[in-house]
């Protein structure tokens, strides 16, 4: 049931998108261990349990995807903030990547196994690419 209500509130100008999801899932779940995982979607570290770990390994398996469909998404993301100027967007999704490249991405061994270097790798040359101005708002 987690995976189904992770992203159920998804308002890109909120702080608070998980809390909300979570709430949501338990008022219809009765789940606290559904609401349990739904706020570990937050990301805070890498999953506590076998279950967590599986669901927020799904959720970034996106950046360990090729290139042209990690960097595709990336755009789409821009597009959601657009309301962000670009050099501040561009700065905290560096920030981001960085502090991503800093830990282990996936707690699975199948994850890991499958997608951490070249999630590594995209990031690595995400940052790149914004430093030399490939992301713009006409993307």
């Amino acid at each position: 049931m987690a995976a189904v209500f992770h992203d159920f509130v998804y308002d890109t100008r909120s702080k608070q998108n998980e809390e909300d999801s979570a709430g949501i899932c338990f008022a219809i779940t009765g789940s606290v261990l559904s609401r349990n995982l739904v706020l570990a979607t937050k990301h805070t570290g890498l999953g506590e349990s076998r279950a967590a770990a599986a669901l927020l390994d799904a959720d970034l398996a996106g950046l360990g995807a090729d290139y042209d469909t990690f960097w595709g998404a990336g755009l789409k993301i821009r597009k959601e903030y657009s309301f962000v100027p670009l050099e501040d967007f561009v700065r905290g999704r560096t920030a981001f990547y960085e502090s991503m490249l800093k830990r282990p991405i996936f707690s699975t061994d199948y994850f890991r196994d499958k997608l951490e270097d070249r999630a590594k790798d995209n990031m690595r040359q995400a940052i790149d690419w914004m430093q030399m101005g490939r992301m713009s708002d006409a993307a």
